[in-house]
């Protein structure tokens, strides 16, 4: 069975490439669990050669080539999904690029469990109290865009004005811990009870 870099046996390299570390590629050694001497490996090539492992036995190795990520693949797929590429995006390094975007059309763009207009409405409330205008203007568009009335905006500043005066009323008052939770509980129980 072939065995995967990083789970399989330790490999005589190729010529001068990871010396006495037993790999093809460029050997990083950072201590944390690859092979036998716990180094984080780069592939770029591969000799085609299997070498003996340390029982003298020769292994069949699956060599995962990584490719570098093409920027203007990415950045022609903002483009597409944003009609431009922003700022923001043009300033991270080419080697971020391409997950930063995967995370943000996924989590902001993307159907998820939460429904994209409820998604941005709580990014809304958030940065009310976080006081950022970027984030504000970005939520408050992105809302609007998954189909948010002003009405609605307008609510979730409110339970977020109305969450954070409870929080700072209750943690000033020094209210305690586990007696408000379990009248919580009590709470909880007699609403489900009212059916």
């Amino acid at each position: 069975m072939p065995a995967a870099l990083g789970a399989g046996p330790r490999l005589a390299g190729c010529a001068g490439v990871c010396p006495g570390r037993g790999h093809a590629g460029s050997c990083l050694d950072s201590g944390a669990g690859h092979g036998n001497h716990g180094c984080a490996l780069v592939v770029r090539s591969w000799c085609g050669r299997a070498r003996p492992d340390a029982s003298g036995l020769s292994r069949e190795v699956t060599v995962i080539v990584t490719a570098v990520p093409n920027r203007g693949d990415i950045e022609a797929d903002i483009k597409e999904t944003l009609g431009l590429v922003p700022h923001f995006f043009q300033r991270i390094p080419t080697e971020l690029l391409g997950p930063e975007w995967e995370i943000f059309k996924r989590i902001e763009l993307g159907e998820t469990l939460i429904p994209n207009k409820y998604k941005e409405l709580i990014g809304v409330g958030l940065h009310a109290e976080t006081k950022c205008h970027y984030c504000s203007l970005f939520h408050t568009e992105a809302a609007k865009l998954f189909g948010a009335t002003e009405e609605e905006i307008q609510e979730a500043v409110h339970y977020a004005k109305a969450s954070l005066g409870w929080s700072a009323y209750i943690n000033g008052m020094q209210e305690d811990y586990d007696q408000f939770k379990a009248e919580l509980g009590q709470v909880v129980d007699y609403v489900k009870s009212k059916g």
